[in-house]
């Protein structure tokens, strides 16, 4: 667990869950990772992403708010492509 803050008052605390697969030497994949945001009046948000990968490390499927279906974000039906951003719902991914 991280947490960071500001002069301000406002804090930063993320929390990860990593899988090791020492067969394949997959270390320390994320597989959750949770962000929580505080202001300075002490009101939080917190925000969850999931994450998957191939027999190769290689990442297939990320989540965002994968427990709240007004706000759950998953890329489109098709192999990943490591670091590019996961499209909205009915909109046009950046690349095909």
């Amino acid at each position: 667990m991280v947490t960071s803050a500001t002069t301000g008052g406002r804090k930063l605390t993320q929390d990860h869950d990593y899988r090791n697969n020492t067969g394949a030497w997959l270390i320390g994949l994320p597989t959750r990772t949770l962000s929580t945001g505080c202001t300075s009046a002490g009101v939080c948000t917190t925000r969850e992403s999931t994450f998957d990968y191939d027999d190769k490390g290689n990442p297939t499927v990320t989540v965002a708010e994968p427990n709240r279906p007004t706000l759950k974000l998953t890329p489109p039906d098709r192999p990943a492509r490591p670091g590019l951003p996961c499209s909205a719902p009915g909109s046009t991914p950046a690349y095909r």
